[in-house]
């Protein structure tokens, strides 16, 4: 099959957490709060309908502890992030190579808070000029509706959790959206089970980057 788009989900699919989130527990705990509590708040915030950022976890901890210098801390967390809290999968740069070189566009689609999620694309220096930030709550089916408007079909979809796959696949049959599901050690959704049979792969270097002429001739005249 010969798609026209490639689309990727951001966290456990191109980026990971180089120490998990302890180094971040790390940083709340020398502000005087407990780890416990910290990881509690950490994991509310993340389910929330608002999604994780670095200042709905600060509010969210400086409610139970009001003592806290909440302006340094929201500092201290994107130093976190921005220095040594996130990192590229190996595999990225020669994907990313890859398909670029073929002249083949590519998106990130990414759930959470947009203004947390942009910043970690800029953290591991990948491009934000195709990035669609959606709720957890509405899922990114009608992202992967503005890329087929723009480029036709059909496309890849690549995420580590079978449940936003499933989503998409509720609305896209498969010749239109060719979900796959990547495998990362780091993915809490590794044990998860789908609704629907996807593609399964453990590197994004497995995914067929064939380009037809009719492609090529379209990139040709834009």
């Amino acid at each position: 099959m010969n798609y026209t788009c490639y689309a990727c989900d951001l966290d456990n699919t191109l980026t990971y957490f180089t120490r998990g989130t302890d180094a971040l527990i790390d940083i709340v705990a020398t502000y005087g709060v407990p780890r416990d509590v910290a990881v509690r708040v950490m994991n509310a915030v993340v389910d929330s309908d608002v999604g994780f950022s670095h200042k709905t976890f600060v509010a969210a901890l400086c409610k139970l502890h009001n003592q806290i210098n909440a302006p340094q801390l929201e500092r201290d967390v994107c130093g976190w992030l921005e220095h040594d809290g996130l990192a590229r999968y190996p595999d990225v740069d020669q994907f990313l190579i890859s398909i670029e070189a073929r002249g083949l566009p590519w998106a990130i689609i990414t759930a959470g808070n947009e203004e947390w999620q942009v910043k970690k694309i800029e953290a591991v220096n990948l491009p934000t000029d195709r990035v669609f930030v959606v709720s957890p709550m509405v899922g990114k089916a009608d992202a992967i509706k503005k890329l087929l408007k723009r480029f036709g079909s059909p496309i890849v979809f690549v995420d580590d959790r079978p449940a936003e796959l499933d989503r998409v696949r509720d609305v896209h049959e498969p010749d239109v959206v060719d979900t796959y599901l990547i495998e990362r050690p780091e993915s809490p959704h590794n044990m998860n089970l789908s609704r629907y049979e996807h593609k399964k792969i453990k590197s994004l270097l497995e995914l067929p980057t064939e380009v037809t002429e009719m492609r090529e001739i379209k990139q040709g005249i834009r």
